[in-house]
Parts: C-alpha cells; sequence; structure tokens
C-alpha cells in the first residue's frame, strides 16, 4: 500500500512538529539502513505498491522513487496500482465498499503471487 519507502526523504521534508515528536525519535540516525528503499532491486520478492492520486506528498514521492527504481520490473516481480482521486485515508477506507478499486487489484496481485 502506499507507504513510506525512503525514510530520511519524509523525515526531512515533514513539518517542524513531526520532525520532533516522530521522526527523530524514530529515525535519528538510522534512516537508510530502515528504508525499505535500500533493499529495492532485482531479487527482492514480488512486491505490489498502491498510491492514491491524493496521497501525502512523502508517499507520492516514494511511489515516484520506486517507479524509476524498478519500472523496468514492472509485471514480473513489481506490480503498480494507481487510484485516480484517492487519498491515503479513501484507499484504505473504501475496501470493500463500492468505490473500492484497491481490494481488487490486491486480490488479484495475491492470486497471482500464490498461484504463479
Amino acid at each position: 500500500m502506499s507507504g513510506i519507502y525512503d525514510v530520511a526523504w519524509a523525515r526531512d521534508h515533514a513539518s517542524e512538529e513531526d520532525k520532533e515528536t516522530l521522526w527523530k525519535p524514530l529515525f535519528r540516525t538510522e534512516a537508510k539502513q530502515l528504508s525499505p528503499q535500500t533493499y529495492f532491486g532485482p531479487t527482492m520478492p514480488r512486491t505490489m505498491f498502491v498510491i492514491g492520486e491524493n496521497d501525502y506528498e512523502s508517499c507520492l514521492h516514494d511511489y515516484k522513487q520506486v517507479q524509476d527504481t524498478l519500472g523496468a520490473q514492472k509485471g514480473d516481480n513489481v506490480f503498480f496500482h494507481f487510484t485516480p482521486g484517492n487519498t491515503h485515508e479513501e484507499i484504505v477506507l473504501e475496501i470493500g465498499t463500492a468505490e473500492d478499486d484497491v481490494g481488487p487489484a490486491v486480490a488479484a496481485f495475491a492470486h497471482f503471487v500464490t498461484k504463479g
């Protein structure tokens, strides 16, 4: 799902309040090692990335970085799902509703991964 893959970028671009209360206490010096993006590459397990068009800035930034880094692997080990118009919250809250376009995509991905 939309997430933070580059901890250092998200930490450095957060509001001052978030930097002090969230990012510095949790990710003071190990941001690169704790960033999932550090471990992305051709040997990573099959992964699906989901983002909303109106998602958080850090999620949108990281999604673009992931596409730039892993785009050549699309459809093999890497799958992207873009939800037009959705915010971060809508992606989650609409799962299982009539407006849900994420649940079916995740189900198809899970089927592909488990059935090959």
